[in-house]
């Protein structure tokens, strides 16, 4: 970076922070030539040496990280401390310097390293120190680390609790977000949009969009002015609840209220559009964006699983070879989009394709990804297709989950290949894999044990083949006799089993 923009990058910054000693001549000015030096620590006391000799004084060395923390040269910040050990090991001493470097390394996910510094404060940091030790733990989500800090500090203020807050809404345990949010009202702390938004962010993750739609009435009422994060956060847990036409109420509203859009705001919108299966909002969403607000990755992506929602698959590959010419690099996320709209379409040889596409531009098929395309086999009919599919997903080296085995299964039962389906249910039941309710006693009767099964009248095998070939429960039509023997044999085991093995014809 230019010299002449860190300067102003270090000025705006400055101009922002409460510390005023921090925007002084010389922590300014070395904070600027630290980052403007070739990165590492000899580089770093050098420069040191060159403004302040040897008498880089603790205070001046905390002023300095925090203002390469707040320009985002937190690596640079580093190099800096260990320079300055080396001419000054009082540094290490300072509470100050300890306290700053929580936070730098808090914000470049070094959360050992924070928490080394953090340590070394002793039994009884501040709060201040104990509040940046929460935000580095926040950053790299070391949940339980937070937690343990959180219990043992004494002092909080309205800081501690708005840390808590975003450990607690990234995971999603909004209860406790809430809490923290009455506690820091009732301790005489006005809680802050971030505060507010942390709550709703929570509310979003946990699926509980009447509660967010309810906060966020809440906050407005208190006279807090919600920004453009808040507001994405409520179309966030609005979309997640599917409420559709309330997510696109919520927009217009933003638009009259003259608050800021952005790529998240419309990203949010999209998913909200795949969910609920609105492929053209979607489209019209899409191409709608404007006023600096462009796609990004994530917009494709939603894109494609909308359109895919609506079977407009070419719709799709003409959004994704858009997204290539623009130069966004499609990820596995975007290749199972892909893959599931051309399944909605009928077009599972392309969907099959896609594969080989994926590992040529250096992206392995995950597991969804295979059972996206499975599945677009079993619409098609292709057991054959389906059958070369889960080969490849062990020599790929990748375990088949729930999915897979039941969309393997349908399509084995659909087509009367018994005996592989038969294997299918073994390998679940092996693996302890749950099963479909609804026909498990059927399938418990066709599979489980292939000599009981022979002693079992035809017209009883014919309606438990009848019945998992279209879905339905199989109790409603197979004989009480049978249905008590395979519910014994499930319960029971090989009790049941000998028994089951001993009827006659």
């Amino acid at each position: 970076m230019a010299l002449g923009a860190l300067s102003r990058n270090l000025a705006r910054c400055c101009a922002s922070t409460r510390d005023a000693e921090a925007a002084e001549g010389t922590s300014r000015h070395l904070a600027v030539r630290l980052a403007a030096a070739p990165r590492g620590v000899r580089a770093a006391r050098a420069v040191f040496r060159g403004h302040v000799g040897d008498a880089v004084s603790p205070r001046q060395l905390a002023h300095v990280l925090k203002l390469l923390k707040r320009m985002d040269a937190c690596e640079v910040a580093r190099d800096a401390y260990y320079a300055a050990r080396q001419i000054n090991q009082e540094v290490d001493e300072d509470a100050f310097v300890r306290t700053a470097m929580i936070d730098v390394c808090g914000r470049c996910k070094r959360v050992d390293e924070a928490m080394e510094h953090f340590r070394a404060l002793g039994d009884e940091p501040d709060v201040v120190s104990c509040n940046a030790a929460l935000r580095a733990c926040a950053k790299s989500r070391r949940y339980r680390t937070a937690q343990e800090i959180w219990e043992n500090t004494g002092v909080r203020n309205g800081g501690t609790y708005a840390a808590m807050m975003t450990l607690y809404a990234a995971q999603g345990r909004w209860v406790e977000t809430v809490e923290c949010l009455r506690a820091m009202e009732d301790k005489g702390w006005e809680p802050d949009k971030r505060a507010w938004t942390s709550a709703i962010v929570a509310m979003a993750k946990s699926d509980a969009w009447e509660d967010a739609v309810l906060l966020f009435d809440q906050m407005q009422a208190r006279g807090v002015v919600a920004d453009t994060q808040a507001w994405n956060a409520l179309l966030h847990a609005v979309a997640r609840g599917r409420q559709f036409g309330l997510a696109m109420e919520l927009f217009q509203t933003m638009k009259k209220k003259n608050v800021e859009t952005n790529t998240r705001t419309y990203n949010v919108l999209l998913d909200a559009c795949s969910r609920v299966e609105e492929w053209e909002s979607a489209w019209e969403l899409f191409h709608d964006m404007g006023d600096g607000v462009g796609p990004d990755l994530i917009s494709y992506n939603s894109l494609i699983s909308a359109l895919g929602a609506g079977a407009q698959w070419e719709k799709a590959e003409a959004i994704f070879q858009e997204m290539e010419e623009k130069g966004f690099k499609p990820d596995v996320i975007t290749y199972t989009a892909l893959a599931a709209a051309l399944g909605r379409g009928k077009q599972s040889s392309k969907a099959i394709r896609l594969l080989d596409e994926m590992r040529e531009s250096g992206i392995d098929p995950n597991i969804r990804t295979y059972n996206t395309v499975i599945e677009a086999c079993l619409q098609a009919r292709k057991p054959a297709a389906i059958r070369s599919l889960l080969t490849e997903i062990q020599e790929e080296g990748l375990q088949p989950d729930r999915v897979t085995y039941q969309l393997a299964l349908a399509s084995f039962e659909r087509e009367s290949l018994w005996e592989e389906a038969a294997v299918v249910f073994l390998h679940m039941r092996k693996k302890g894999i749950p099963m479909d309710s609804a026909m498990l006693y059927a399938r418990q009767l066709l599979y489980a044990w292939p000599a009981g099964l022979k002693r079992v009248p035809d017209p009883v095998v014919a309606t438990a083949r009848a019945a998992v070939q279209s879905g339905r429960d199989a109790r409603v039509s197979i004989p009480d006799s049978f249905i008590q023997i395979i519910k014994s044999t499930i319960e029971n085991g090989r009790a049941a089993r000998v028994a089951f093995e001993k009827m006659r014809p």
